[in-house]
């Protein structure tokens, strides 16, 4: 895998933590609009294990767009062959997998399928931290700028 392959799969990574983002919100204004419709309010259910549910969806979303975010940054400065895109991806790489594997502590008790689940995404992006690691840090000079000549 070469810098612009790997480019490129940082910013569809960053496009899907985007979507997971926007899922988080949607399921999360879903659960208000239905409890509304039956008139229920906020405050009601917000001692019930929904309440928890749906502060969870929030948090979530908050959290997957900022790595949506960054991410896709990264992957820019990854493209357009930066100093700052490659440090700020192996910043992220590396904490990917300690992020997913917090996840899969934290889902493991929903049951086997959720850990299946939570297991192969850390996995991947365990792969993915490796071979970023391998392309980015024996990188050498930048092919986008012309090499320093002594004189």
């Amino acid at each position: 895998m070469n810098r612009r392959t790997l480019a490129y799969v940082v910013v569809v990574l960053g496009i899907i933590y985007l979507a997971l983002a926007a899922s988080f919100l949607h399921q999360y204004r879903e659960v208000a609009r239905v409890f509304a419709y039956y008139g229920i309010t906020e405050a009601d259910f917000a001692d019930l294990s929904i309440g928890a549910t749906r502060q969870a969806l929030l948090s979530r979303s908050i959290v997957c767009l900022t790595l949506g975010l960054s991410t896709l940054i990264a992957g820019a400065g990854l493209f357009l062959a930066k100093e700052w895109g490659r440090t700020l991806w192996l910043a992220i790489a590396t904490l990917l997998p300690l992020l997913h594997l917090v996840r899969l502590v934290i889902d493991y008790k929903l049951g086997p399928l959720w850990t299946a689940e939570r297991t192969l995404e850390l996995m991947v992006l365990l792969l993915l931290a490796l071979v970023s690691w391998r392309v980015l840090s024996n990188a050498g000079p930048n092919p986008a700028l012309p090499a320093a000549t002594a004189t």
